[in-house]
């Protein structure tokens, strides 16, 4: 397995390990929204809405990127496979 090919599972192992977390942040989070009110319940709401959204831009970055090593991967094999039926 190639070093980018070991990276990109890492990284996609990372973000399923750090989902659970997430999630228990936006539990506790909804929990605490119902028990405060007014100012503190806005700054409450945006500081989990930036949190997501940043679990989300990375999450999708690195699919992504997965994704292009994974077709870059294939489209080396295709070369590969046509390079040795040549010679």
């Amino acid at each position: 397995m190639s070093c980018d090919k070991f990276i990109s599972q890492y990284l996609k192992q990372e973000v399923s390990d750090h989902k659970p977390m997430l999630d228990r942040l936006n539990k506790t989070g909804l929990a605490l929204l119902k028990l405060v009110g007014g100012k503190d319940n806005s700054v409450l709401q945006d500081l989990l809405d930036a949190d997501n959204n940043k679990f989300d831009v990375i999450k999708n970055s690195i699919r992504e990127k997965s994704n292009t090593l994974d077709d870059a991967f294939q489209q080396s094999s295709e070369v590969s496979c046509i390079f040795e039926e040549i010679c």
